[in-house]
């Protein structure tokens, strides 16, 4: 099966949070290895702390 190299995530998803999202590749071996950008004009500091961790 084909995997992308990387992805856009977007924080402010209608039915589910981006960060779950996030954390949802970090938990997946098989998805873990792909980049993630997160383009955001969030001025919450949460927001771009978590997205680090």
């Amino acid at each position: 099966m084909l995997r992308p190299d990387h992805v856009l995530l977007n924080l402010n998803l209608l039915r589910v949070d981006g960060l779950e999202v996030l954390d949802e590749f970090e938990d997946d071996l098989d998805l873990k290895h792909i980049l993630v950008f997160i383009p955001t004009e969030s001025d919450a500091e949460e927001d771009i702390v978590r997205s680090y961790e």
